[in-house]
């Protein structure tokens, strides 16, 4: 954040000893908008790139069903799967994330928008993409939009691996590790 900061208190913008414009050009009005694009372009992201040797369809399957979604996430997953569906996954009494599906091709992409949640996750979006390379499937999984890397950040990148690999177990021994609500 202080790069930010002191790119919007610096008297010009300058990128390779370009000058784009000095501050006094600026309205407050720009300024912010050039804040808020600047923000969104430095927001964190959980990114992981792993392979699961199974039948791309059943990887989809795990990742988009809420059958699939209990038994590699958390065993209380529940709701309705389809683009604008909301699915709630619960993992204590007080902590619950609600996503709605934003977009889903099949075998191929499925991405979620956190609407409901602890208050770093609101607004998030999470997204798998699958691929098929070398006889495997690529699994890319992104969770983008955070406002900051805190601790719950890392916490949540941490536990991103563990239920990541239940799914990979799911898939491949066909028994993964959810959380047990």
């Amino acid at each position: 954040m202080s790069m930010l900061y002191h790119l919007l208190e610096s008297s010009t913008l300058e990128i390779n000893n370009k000058i784009f414009f000095s501050k006094k050009e600026l309205s407050s009005v720009w300024t912010s908008k050039l804040y808020n694009c600047i923000n969104k372009s430095f927001m964190a992201s959980i990114d992981h790139m792993f392979h699961i040797d199974a039948p791309i369809e059943k990887v989809f399957r795990a990742i988009t069903s809420i059958e699939g979604l209990r038994n590699w996430w958390t065993t209380g997953a529940a709701g309705e799967t389809e683009v604008g569906g909301t699915i709630t996954f619960p993992f204590t009494d007080e902590a619950r994330c609600v996503m709605n599906v934003h977009s889903k091709e099949n075998n191929k992409t499925l991405t979620w928008k956190c609407v409901e949640g602890p208050d770093d996750w609101i607004g998030t979006e999470l997204g798998f993409e699958l691929a098929p390379v070398s006889g495997k499937i690529r699994v890319r999984f992104t969770h983008s939009g955070w406002k900051q890397q805190n601790d719950f950040f890392a916490n949540c990148n941490f536990s991103w691996g563990k239920y990541l690999q239940s799914l990979r177990q799911l898939c491949e021994i066909g028994k993964g590790a959810p959380f047990v609500d």
